[in-house]
């Protein structure tokens, strides 16, 4: 294997790892914050949080994978005013989805034709990020990319908040931007933190 290939073999690795470890951050500090959310708002759930990490994990990877695209393309310093521009994206990023499950209950038709209204809802979600992304001038791949996170943003919050059914729901709906503010702070602070540690020096072997 020559000196370059291993080098980018063993960069790849590193950048694998770290996203790893800034997915699962932000996945237990998003468990962690929902289960606070879900106390105050509507009832405690604190003993089956554990349950629904799982489904963290895959809206943390969406999270991460938008983050990382967008500081890679400039479009978000770093930061704190990093975390609230991918706070308010992500929360944005949902609300077509959440007017889709309202409009669908208004309408009576909520849990009817399950997988048509799953379809629906990961097609309205998938064009809310594609359109996003367009809107930041981001390039086709990661057009598509951020359309598959925020249908993976969507699931792993078990499809639109139920807005429709009172005040409750609202409340959750509105407190989810300071849940997404607050994951995106944990995931900013350790970019940050993964892009100041000085990488290793390989010395390529003598020829």
């Amino acid at each position: 294997m020559s000196s370059g290939t291993f080098w980018n073999a063993r960069t790849s690795g590193r950048v694998a790892a770290e996203w790893a470890v800034e997915c699962l951050l932000v996945a237990f500090a998003g468990v962690a914050f929902f289960g606070a959310l879900h106390a105050v708002v509507i009832v405690p759930i604190w003993n089956r949080l554990a349950g629904g990490i799982p489904q963290a994990l895959i809206g943390a990877a969406a999270l991460t994978f938008v983050y990382r695209r967008l500081r890679h393309t400039a479009r978000v310093g770093a930061g704190v005013r990093g975390a609230l521009v991918l706070a308010c994206v992500a929360w944005l990023a949902v609300l077509p989805t959440t007017g889709l499950g309202a409009l669908l209950r208004w309408m009576g038709l909520h849990g009817r034709h399950e997988t048509l209204e799953l379809v629906g809802v990961l097609g309205v979600a998938a064009i809310t990020g594609a359109v996003l992304a367009r809107l930041a001038r981001l390039e086709l791949r990661d057009v598509i990319g951020c359309s598959l996170a925020t249908a993976a943003l969507v699931t792993s919050m078990s499809g639109p908040i139920p807005v429709a059914n009172g005040r409750r729901p609202i409340l959750l709906l509105v407190g989810f931007l300071p849940l997404f503010l607050a994951s995106a702070v944990v995931l900013a602070l350790a970019h940050d933190l993964f892009q100041h540690r000085p990488a290793a020096v390989v010395s390529a072997p003598d020829r």
